[in-house]
């Protein structure tokens, strides 16, 4: 919405709706929206928004996938469908279809008032823009949940195993997943910020007190060998 906000006031627009199909694809579900009392109740209560509405000049943009301007409502076909809403309350718009690839998600509306210029090229290249950084962010919160999903598919694999296990960032060697039995392998809770050394977590090699050499612990010598390396004279 910040976004919309700043470039609203240079490009004089007064009116724009994010929005993004729902789950079952029957309906286009709002987003984030800066509209007229009157527009929005015309948006929702003329069924602008339902997908079966062959009339709406949103829902031809999320099915045809093409960018339309509308700089006189009256002109548009279906117009007929909205007769009891003044031109004014539509004011003149550019939609322009919001995608994941080649997937059609939503529709952004941009517009500003009937008495304003024409929207004209500059208006379409901007709105191409928006929608490109929109489906960015979206693709990344797509992203995000995937990520999530998987952790919590691989936490509850890891909860299922007899044998402790821990993962830890290649970089900074702070763990990013480990199960219970690990915890209570190491006697220790296991914290995300603390990253593993021998020390923090009392390694020692087998038969001495001395903490095991960390040059030789498998989890960095595997880290720097980029191979599986094992031992079997660890005690902790």
């Amino acid at each position: 919405e910040e976004v919309f906000e700043r470039i609203a006031q240079p490009a004089n627009y007064d009116r724009w709706v994010l929005t993004l199909a729902d789950e079952t694809a029957s309906t286009l579900e709002v987003i984030t929206a800066r509209l007229s009392p009157e527009f929005r109740a015309v948006l929702e209560g003329a069924n602008l928004l339902n997908l079966s509405a062959d009339f709406s000049p949103i829902v031809q943009v999320y099915k045809t996938g093409r960018l339309l301007v509308i700089n006189n409502p009256l002109s548009f076909p279906g117009h007929e469908g909205n007769a009891s809403a003044s031109p004014d309350v539509f004011g003149k718009t550019v939609m322009i279809p919001v995608q994941l690839g080649a997937e059609v998600t939503g529709v952004l509306m941009l517009g500003r008032p009937l008495n304003a210029p024409d929207l004209a090229e500059s208006d379409e290249q901007l709105a191409t823009t928006l929608a490109a950084q929109v489906s960015i962010a979206l693709e990344n919160q797509r992203l995000l949940r995937a990520a999530e999903s998987e952790r919590e598919r691989l936490g509850s694999i890891l909860a299922t195993l007899p044998a402790g296990v821990l993962v830890l960032d290649p970089i900074t060697y702070k763990p990013i997943q480990f199960n219970n039995q690990v915890e209570q392998l190491l006697g220790r809770h296991i914290s995300f910020d603390q990253p593993f050394d021998v020390q923090t977590y009392g390694i020692y090699r087998s038969g001495t007190d001395a903490p095991y050499p960390r040059d030789i612990l498998p989890i960095f010598a595997a880290s720097q060998a980029k191979q599986l390396v094992a031992s079997d004279d660890i005690t902790v």
